[in-house]
């Protein structure tokens, strides 16, 4: 089994996590590690055309919360294939949750199964 390393980059808007996530990605390659990447998912739903200002908060959270989920499971599909390797995360479905409350809390520990 391979191992893969999560590391997230958390914080307000502008406070430098972009900027943060290029220089671990070039100084860890640089050392040799492999090393992926995952950008802000709601920067890159935007960034697609989405109009989020003309969506319901709750909803847009819950996209931004589904498209976050679906990606961290393939990272950890990717782990069992590929060798070891770092993975480095603009925000996380954890943020989703604070942000929205214990609506996503409930559909993150169904689908992970998680109990209290």
């Amino acid at each position: 089994m391979h191992r893969i390393w999560n590391f997230v980059i958390t914080g307000g808007p502008c406070s430098g996590k972009t900027t943060g996530l290029e220089a671990l990605e070039k100084y860890f390659s640089e050392k040799g590690f492999k090393v992926i990447v995952f950008p802000e998912t709601a920067t890159q739903v935007i960034g697609s055309g989405i109009p989020f200002k003309e969506t319901p908060a709750l909803i847009f959270q819950e996209c931004i919360f589904d498209i976050s989920l679906v990606r961290e499971d393939a990272t950890r599909k990717l782990a069992n294939c590929l060798s070891d390797f770092l993975c480095f995360q603009d925000d996380t479905t954890m943020s989703s949750m604070c942000l929205t409350g214990v609506h996503f809390q409930h559909k993150y520990r169904r689908k992970h199964r998680y109990q209290h």
